[in-house]
């Protein structure tokens, strides 16, 4: 995950919340949730840790490149690009 945090220019004092969010989908592979449960169980995950301010797609890249879990195929969850908090970082 360091090298997708810091490909990405992520600040340091950024890396907890993208670690506990990267725990978040380990755990759910731990569980041996693959194909497009997967997808949509990360998609959820991703859209609670954006509502925390976190980038899109630094959690994306994370998701494929760390997790291989790939995105909602067809209709699905969808998540909204960008920050939810107007005025916030």
């Amino acid at each position: 995950m360091k090298q997708v945090l810091d490909g990405e220019g992520v600040t340091t004092k950024d890396y907890p919340f993208y670690l506990c969010s990267g725990r978040e989908l380990w755990s759910m592979t731990r569980q041996e949730i693959t194909g497009e449960s997967a997808a949509k169980e990360a998609a959820v995950l991703i859209q609670k840790w954006v509502g925390r301010n976190l980038t899109l797609s630094v959690l994306e890249l994370i998701r494929t490149q760390v997790f291989n879990i790939g995105p909602v195929s067809g209709p699905g969850l969808s998540v909204r690009p960008g920050r939810c908090c107007p005025g916030k970082g």
